[in-house]
């Protein structure tokens, strides 16, 4: 199995782009507030997945050893009735790394069970069948609260404008511009909210992520590395906020824009357009015309 690329490290003067249409551009000065899509939105559709599509039979072992410990704990149980009902897991090596009593509902599940499949081999078959079903419903509904309370907002990370991003980011490329600031001044705009982790993407090969809730929405397939994204990625289980396909974080715009650039593509006058828009909302940044494709041998 290929090993995981490692993230360049997210340094403060790192410079971060955003690419945007000139509408959201007056958007996000009227508001003041940054725009984030809740992650089903994004058109990959491994998006916070937890492995590719063809790994998905390493989650299935996870479901079937510990179905299987809760099984043999059921045969046991069974065979001596005077015992606690608990189970226990371990791991390769034989080292426990886990154990605990049934929970209620299990409890009276599997008391049940004992009763009607009165022959251990068969009552160990069926308790496999009926624990690999809950941990694998239990484990789709946490992945579901987490995959509909995420919300994203992307960033590119790169010393100079990009032809590629201008293209790739631009519905109407004649009217996009393109916001420049840095990764320390992004971080400062939202100091101490407990919801929101500003870091680079990490590009992998196989996507496998842990048990951690938010690291999958920092992993991405190598075949997107070209973006070079960092994300502020907000996760609030509490406000029940699923129901929305966005939310807004008010920030402090003046202290996360150094400059604004024009579409190489536009024509001049969206210059003197943006200027007037920042001067509207008393921003008072330089608003440059962008020269990617200015003629080399105009003198």
């Amino acid at each position: 199995m290929d090993a995981p690329e490692v993230e360049k490290p997210l340094k403060p003067s790192d410079h971060l782009w955003r690419y945007m249409s000139f509408a959201k551009l007056v958007s996000l000065l009227s508001t003041a507030t940054l725009y984030l899509p809740r992650s089903d939105q994004f058109d990959d559709p491994f998006e916070g997945a937890l492995c590719r599509g063809d790994q998905t039979h390493e989650l299935l072992e996870c479901y079937s050893h510990v179905a299987s410990i809760r099984a043999q704990a059921a045969r046991c149980a069974a065979q001596n009735p005077d015992r606690p009902l608990f189970y226990k897991l371990y791991d390769d090596s034989g080292k426990e790394v886990h154990s605990g009593e049934w929970n209620a509902i299990e409890k009276s599940t599997l008391l049940r069970l004992i009763s009607e499949y009165p022959d251990p081999d068969e009552l160990e078959k069926v308790v496999f069948q009926t624990e690999f079903e809950r941990e694998k419903q239990r484990f789709l509904k946490l992945m579901e609260k987490q995959y509909f309370n995420t919300y994203i907002y992307c960033w590119h990370r790169f010393e100079k404008e990009s032809e590629a991003m201008w293209k790739l980011y631009s519905t109407n490329i004649q009217e996009c511009v393109a916001i420049q600031t840095t990764a320390g001044q992004v971080m400062s705009v939202i100091p101490g909210n407990p919801h929101c982790l500003i870091r680079p993407v990490r590009y992998e090969h196989n996507i496998i992520c842990g048990d951690d809730p938010v690291d999958r929405f920092f992993s991405k397939r190598t075949a997107f590395d070209y973006e070079n994204e960092v994300r502020i990625v907000h996760q609030a289980f509490d406000d029940n906020t699923n129901s929305h396909k966005s939310i807004s974080l008010a920030v402090d715009v003046s202290k996360i824009i150094n400059k604004i650039a024009v579409s190489p593509f536009a024509k001049t006058w969206l210059v003197d357009v943006v200027k007037d828009a920042c001067m509207k909302y008393g921003m008072n940044v330089p608003v440059e015309h962008s020269i990617l494709f200015s003629n080399p041998f105009k003198y």
